[in-house]
């Protein structure tokens, strides 16, 4: 299975249908990736003790190997078998018995990741330009564009065409979600003074009085014009 190319050049920009077909080379990669976790959780269940999740275990394994693909049947276990947890690796019997009838779909793992690629490239662009209107509120551009990709990766797994919109209106909701969220997050609302900053305490009062008397005297001066000792 293998998702139609995004334009090479200039600002990529999909048709309605190439959308359609990488949504549905994603759902399926979602589909035997979901397969292939629960069957390894539920022969990792079998081996692991009570106190470690299985599920946890499946997901990590899954993570880590979706780069290394393809691989040979041949080389499941030299490849898997250190990634599993509690000195499993050190078992080849345990190693042999979890990935037994594995429905590791490769082919369409290794399509779905194509297809979340194409999407990203295609929509860099749009990712820049929403990411430009947030500058100047306490985090750098590069860092605007990270957080937003975040938010687009997220729309590119939800993305529904049969929906009828285009994936880019649908997107740019999520990209401005996940800016406003680590806006939020990581940028302070109360502004330090320059003073508090350059660790600098206030000046003293030159009458060395309490703050009320202080002011008092200064009402005086302004209201009478004559100078009262201090």
């Amino acid at each position: 299975m293998t998702p139609p190319p995004a334009p090479a050049t200039g600002r990529a920009v999909l048709t309605a249908a190439q959308e359609r077909a990488l949504a549905e080379t994603i759902r399926a990669g979602r589909r035997a990736r979901l397969l292939a976790q629960r069957h390894l959780a539920t022969r990792l269940r079998r081996e692991l003790p009570p106190t470690v999740s299985a599920r946890a275990a499946a997901v990590a394994v899954l993570a880590a190997l979706l780069p290394r693909l393809p691989l040979a049947p041949a080389q499941l276990p030299a490849t898997v078998g250190p990634l599993l947890p509690h000195g499993l690796d050190n078992d080849p019997a345990a190693v042999a018995r979890a990935l037994d009838g594995w429905p590791l779909d490769q082919d369409a793992l290794r399509a779905a990741a194509a297809a979340r690629a194409a999407f990203v490239a295609a929509n860099h662009g749009l990712v820049v330009a929403v990411a430009a209107r947030y500058q100047h509120r306490g985090l750098l551009l590069d860092d605007l564009v990270q957080e937003g990709t975040v938010g687009l990766l997220r729309a590119i797994d939800l993305f529904d065409p049969a929906r009828g919109y285009k994936f880019s209106t649908y997107a740019v909701w999520w990209i401005k979600q996940a800016i406003r969220r680590a806006l939020a997050t990581q940028v302070p609302l109360a502004h330090v003074p320059g003073n508090v900053r350059a660790g600098r305490a206030r000046p003293p009062r030159p009458s060395g009085l309490p703050p009320a008397a202080s002011m008092g005297r200064r009402r005086i001066r302004q209201d009478s014009g004559r100078s009262v000792p201090a």
